[in-house]
């Protein structure tokens, strides 16, 4: 394993990057279906794939931030 990733965090051989629309230039999404940062702000890392969560209704979410400071 990778050291400086977790299993949700490993490259995909088949993976493809696009970029999320109104957001393009800060996150990705992939066609697996998974979102990473593309760049670094504000005490954030770039290349990171985020760690959704399971809404109520039982929805997987990430929260995307634009203009963060």
């Amino acid at each position: 394993m990778h050291p400086h990733y977790t299993p949700h965090q490993l490259p995909l051989p088949f993976e493809t990057w696009f970029p999320v629309v109104g957001y393009e230039g800060i996150y990705e999404v992939s066609s697996v279906g998974r979102v990473k940062r593309v760049r670094a702000v504000a005490g954030t890392q770039a290349g990171r794939i985020l760690k959704p969560y399971i809404t109520h209704d039982g929805y997987w979410r990430v929260v995307l931030y634009l203009n963060r400071q």
